[in-house]
């Protein structure tokens, strides 16, 4: 088996996207309504 550097690909993305500053929280409110028994609804 011959072993090679795996090439670096971190950042190869920079700059590519726009990521909103909400994203990891985006849907939290019906998601926590879902285990709690409340309205999922949005």
């Amino acid at each position: 088996m011959i072993e090679t550097e795996a090439p670096c690909r971190l950042g190869f993305l920079a700059g590519q996207a726009d990521i909103l500053d909400d994203f990891d929280n985006m849907g939290s409110d019906p998601i926590r309504a879902l285990f709690e028994g409340g309205d999922a609804a949005p």
